[in-house]
């Protein structure tokens, strides 16, 4: 609830001051950089001050580049002592975000890397057929064998070779 609460005001702060679109990519940098064991222990360990994650976090502000609400949002989220929320705070945000632009978030799961071609059209069907733009991340499984599967915020498709002999073997039993 704290998580999501956090997410949504900085989603409204980004449209009423008309930077979603920035604060949007600050939050994937900052996520990024936040994945990383070094960042992630700066900013969540009880041992470093207040003071200095603020610093840390105005020296990466400052680096990157990032929008004055995208700082001060994330200097809030240490001020109030809520860093243990961060992971949170950021899936909600894309959550959010995506939801505002219109946007489904899709997985796309191959046994290998599909063409750009096959990407394309795939792309284009599916905004077709939900009508929102779609963005696509791709993740290679080779345990996949062959085939893919195709994940939304809600459904999933799967046209996998491992998920059509899983589904062989649940019939024969």
């Amino acid at each position: 609830m704290i998580a999501e609460k956090y997410a949504r005001a900085l989603v409204l702060a980004g449209k009423d001051m008309q930077e979603l679109d920035k604060i949007y990519h600050d939050v994937k940098i900052f996520q990024e950089l936040f994945s990383s064991e070094s960042v992630k222990f700066v900013i969540s360990s009880p041992s470093y001050s207040r003071q200095r994650k603020l610093d840390f976090i105005s020296s990466i502000a400052r680096d990157k580049n990032f929008s004055p609400i995208t700082e001060n949002f994330l200097k809030l989220v240490i001020k109030k002592r809520r860093e243990g929320f961060l992971d949170d705070i950021l899936r909600y945000f894309f959550l959010f975000y995506y939801n505002e632009k219109n946007i489904e978030k899709v997985t796309l799961i191959s046994a290998s890397h599909p063409d750009n071609q096959w990407l394309d059209e795939l792309k284009k069907a599916l905004e077709d057929s939900l009508k929102k733009k779609v963005e696509i991340e791709v993740k290679v499984d080779e345990s996949l064998i062959g085939g893919f599967e195709i994940i939304g915020n809600g459904w999933r498709i799967s046209s996998s070779v491992k998920s059509f002999l899983s589904s062989i073997q649940l019939e024969t039993r």
